[in-house]
């Protein structure tokens, strides 16, 4: 089973509800994003907490017709290891829900890098902030859960941080090494980001996106500049838990 654990929560301090927010017309982030990885034959998972405050969330997953996940709200990496088990997933590739336009070309080559000789986690960390997130194996989350996570309702929001036997995808297209282009909504800007590239082309692949940011360079600047703000706020989070 290739499976998608699409991880979203409408609790955020920097933009709150940003999953429930239109990004195009009567279209929210959400149900972009799953639109956007529908069509690939994945087996997507819209991973949310239990929190009542995700009830929204957890019905726009269901008409969209994909199907939803309930757990922890703050233990992220308990939510996943909870979701990998009921689903029987060996292995998942996580698509955070504020990152609209992750690409499939890249999710379609961690799985098959799985299959062919990886075990562990998998990330791309050269490419736009929000075009990847992770490749998980499921006895790998398991002992860096164990390792770690000590204390009930503890948030691991930002746990990845523990995550050992990293790896990258093998061969990303040369193209798509960038970190001049963010593609991550947790900003105003953002949201202006992905309004102005999805009215301007739609659905389209990281290629023609890139393609676009290069015809039009003010697009990107219109939120390149948040970049070290989120950078700084990650880097924040990690402290905390560590």
């Amino acid at each position: 089973m290739r499976a998608i654990f699409i991880t979203a929560r409408t609790s955020s301090s920097r933009l709150p509800g940003k999953c429930l927010m239109e990004v195009a017309h009567r279209t929210t982030a959400i149900e972009f994003l799953i639109k956007r990885l529908s069509y690939k034959g994945y087996y997507l998972v819209l991973c949310t907490s239990d929190s009542e405050k995700d009830d929204k969330l957890a019905d726009v997953g269901r008409k969209a017709g994909v199907s939803v996940f309930r757990g922890s709200e703050d233990d992220k990496l308990k939510r996943w290891l909870d979701c990998a088990k009921y689903y029987n997933a060996e292995f998942f590739v996580t698509a955070d829900g504020d990152d609209l336009f992750v690409e499939p070309e890249l999710i379609e080559m961690a799985f098959n890098q799985y299959r062919n000789h990886w075990h562990g986690f998998i990330n791309c960390p050269n490419t736009p902030s929000g075009s990847f997130s992770w490749g998980i194996e499921t006895r790998a989350l398991q002992r860096v859960y164990d390792k770690h996570v000590l204390t009930s309702g503890m948030n691991t929001e930002m746990g990845w941080s523990w995550f050992d036997d990293v790896h990258e995808i093998d061969n990303i297209p040369e193209e798509f090494l960038r970190k001049d282009v963010r593609m991550t909504l947790d900003y105003d800007e953002d949201l202006d980001f992905f309004k102005r590239v999805i009215a301007d082309i739609g659905n389209a692949s990281l290629r023609d996106i890139l393609a676009l940011v290069d015809r039009y360079p003010d697009i990107k600047e219109i939120n390149i500049g948040r970049e070290t703000d989120w950078k700084t706020n990650q880097n924040n989070l990690v402290k905390d838990i560590q």
